[in-house]
């Protein structure tokens, strides 16, 4: 059992180790949003290619062209356009809940559908923010 134990941190810390710092403010309001800004908000930002090569493929295999003349009709496009296909949001979900830790998985499986909530409305602002820059 120890090894597993071993094995588990030895892994844990390679999974910090992949994550950029943010400089982000250190007050936060509640603990949802402390796991957003330490954990997700990292975890997207490594993920950043890989997730528009995700939504490449995605809009190459629906046929789906973003044409938008700026960030906010982008947004709007996208939220139309993904929202409800539970294929593509499993997909990013599961990008970002591959990168946790053990003991951040706790508390993503405490407030499972407020998290894929928001990992799914960052990872749309990130590929907004990408097209139009």
């Amino acid at each position: 059992m120890e090894n597993l134990k071993d094995s588990t941190e030895l892994n844990d810390n390679k999974i910090l180790e992949l994550r950029p710092s943010l400089a982000l403010e250190i007050n936060f309001s509640n603990d949802t949003e402390k796991f957003q800004n330490t954990s997700l908000r990292p975890i997207l930002k490594f993920l950043h290619n890989t997730l528009l090569q995700v939504f490449n493929e995605e809009c190459n295999y629906k046929n789906l062209n973003p044409i938008a003349t700026n960030e906010m009709e982008t947004r709007e496009w996208l939220k139309l356009k993904f929202s409800k296909n539970l294929e593509f949001r499993n997909t990013i979900s599961g990008m970002v809940i591959s990168l946790l830790t053990k003991k951040e998985l706790k508390i993503y499986f405490r407030y499972k559908n407020e998290f894929n909530r928001r990992i799914f409305t960052m990872a749309l602002e990130r590929i907004a923010s990408a097209i139009h820059s």
